[in-house]
């Protein structure tokens, strides 16, 4: 299993993303398909707020989003 990213309070201020604030984004998918995508490393890893919430930095899905965009521009046409 992936350990979760530590949080020292060195980056103050970075604003957290709840699991609807990805659907505002354009990220389709179910918690459970992100959950086995955050199991592999091919998606942020989230933070636990409480008992039942969790939320994903905002830095750390533009770069995700980021990233997924500079794939397909190096992609070559047919």
């Amino acid at each position: 299993m992936t350990a979760r990213p530590e949080v020292t309070g060195k980056r103050a201020g970075r604003r957290l993303l709840t699991f609807s604030d990805l659907k505002d984004r354009g990220i389709p998918w179910s918690r459970i398909h992100i959950g086995r995508l955050e199991a592999a490393g091919k998606f942020p890893q989230h933070i636990d707020l409480g008992a039942n919430s969790i939320a994903w930095f905002e830095d750390e899905i533009d770069d995700f989003l980021e990233a997924k965009a500079a794939a397909r521009e190096q992609r070559s046409p047919e």
